[in-house]
């Protein structure tokens, strides 16, 4: 996905995956947004159907079969909310950016300057709850709505640990169907380095865990596409 988020892009993209609702399934494609951000309202929208999709977001450090091969993968503004909305995230340091929402210049220019801070206000409390039960830790909002529409903070790699790997509501779901733990990975490959005889008994649980998860997602994106 690529581009500024505009109005109809929700849209858009539903209908994408209806039309490729086989290999969207089959395949478990991921999200890989590159966007400077854009419509708060319209990234909401698709952020939900990532979410109901159970889709994977993934910005590594660079693609190199993207239309432009010079372009850094940059997710930004408004575009975080797909990161956020991901049931599991594979991110590069400093590929999302985060700023503060606000409103055009326009809408300033058309409604007191009394409504326009308490609409401002209004939005950056809805932003912050939207964030907030999605998991997004407290320190990341606010270094997200310390900068200002005209700043931007790229994410570190403390912060993307900080984000989590996978979002909290898909991770208990994996835990309670698949028995999930995001630590078993981590355990094989100890073991595997260092020529442990657990190795291949780690690496049996682990391709357990993979495809009981791959199915849950797949369960998942069938019942959401079935309402269409």
């Amino acid at each position: 996905m690529e581009g500024e988020i505009r109005e109809g892009d929700a849209s858009r993209f539903l209908q994408f995956i209806k039309e490729n609702r086989a290999v969207i399934i089959d395949e478990l494609l991921s999200v890989v947004p590159s966007s400077n951000g854009g419509s708060v309202s319209e990234a909401i929208k698709i952020a939900k159907t990532i979410e109901d999709g159970m889709f994977a977001v993934w910005l590594p450090p660079n693609i190199k079969d993207w239309p432009d091969r010079s372009k850094q993968v940059r997710c930004a503004s408004s575009c975080f909310l797909f990161v956020v909305a991901g049931a599991s995230r594979v991110i590069h340091k400093e590929t999302v950016g985060l700023h503060r929402p606000y409103f055009d210049a326009k809408v300033y220019g058309a409604i007191s300057t009394a409504t326009a801070i308490s609409a401002h206000e209004r939005l950056l409390l809805e932003m912050r709850a939207w964030l907030s039960t999605r998991g997004v830790p407290a320190s990341l909002i606010e270094k997200m709505m310390n900068h200002s529409s005209r700043e931007i903070y790229w994410m570190s790699y403390d912060d993307i640990q900080a984000l989590g790997a996978i979002r909290p509501s898909a991770e208990e779901l994996m835990i309670a169907k698949c028995d999930y733990d995001k630590a078993l990975f981590g355990r094989w490959s100890d073991a595997a380095l260092a020529k442990h005889p657990s190795t291949a008994e780690i690496e049996k649980k682990l391709t357990a865990q993979s495809g009981c998860t791959n199915a849950l997602v797949k369960a998942a994106r069938s019942a959401f596409l079935s309402t269409y």
